[in-house]
């Protein structure tokens, strides 16, 4: 069974490119690492991004928690890469792997103060929709236990600029699993660097959610 999860990541501080009708910046959209998750502790390997990373090539950005409407667009992902030099937010050494990306805003689609944001670096966080199989296999990456790890994953959507639940890159990611369990619980808190778990929205916020979430796997 296919699982939806959703991960979240950092949006870097400079410009690529900008005129009168885009603003183009550079995310690290998701990189190798262990996760909480409700069921336990997902690791994400790296042999599987390298796999994945051409799967966000040309998917939409959103700076909504789910895609689910035209009017949701907000831009588009370009030249995503996986990379092996990503920062250690430990060591600061350019050793971990990863996924890169060019995040392109379309500015008639954003309001100009969020454009300003996003450009004086106030707005960094990113967070990926994505699929994956669920391979129940335990283990450890870097003195981490992991209870199974995500596999086959196919990137659906990039968001950026989400207003509920920052969380920075590479403690903190949710994953959505099964719709009555799962479905709008917010992105893990970190204390000194060491993930709390997840909350829950209130029910009534879960059940948007899910009804949106449904008519979007549907469409």
């Amino acid at each position: 069974m296919r699982k939806i999860g959703f991960d979240r990541a950092t949006l870097e501080d400079k410009v690529v490119e900008e005129n009168d009708d885009f603003l183009v910046m550079p995310a690290i959209i998701t990189r190798e690492m262990v996760q909480p998750y409700p069921q336990g502790r997902a690791y994400k390997p790296a042999e599987e991004l390298e796999e994945a990373a051409w799967t966000a090539d040309g998917r939409w950005l959103t700076t909504e928690q789910l895609l689910v409407r035209r009017e949701d667009v907000k831009g588009r992902v370009e030249n995503p890469r996986f990379v092996k030099d990503l920062l250690d937010p430990k060591t600061r050494r350019p050793m971990d792997r990863g996924i890169r990306a060019d995040l392109r805003f379309f500015k008639n689609k954003i309001p100009l103060q969020l454009i300003e944001e996003l450009k004086n670096g106030m707005c960094r966080d990113v967070s990926i929709g994505f699929l994956y199989d669920e391979d129940k296999t335990p283990g450890e990456w870097r003195g981490q236990h992991y209870d199974f790890i995500q596999r086959n994953i196919f990137i659906d959507h990039v968001a950026a600029a989400v207003p509920r639940g920052r969380c920075s890159s590479p403690y903190c990611g949710i994953g959505i699993d099964e719709l009555d369990r799962r479905i709008g619980l917010d992105p893990c808190k970190t204390v000194e660097g060491k993930p709390e778990a997840a909350e829950a929205l209130p029910k009534e916020d879960q059940a948007e959610r899910a009804k949106k979430l449904l008519a979007y796997l549907k469409s």
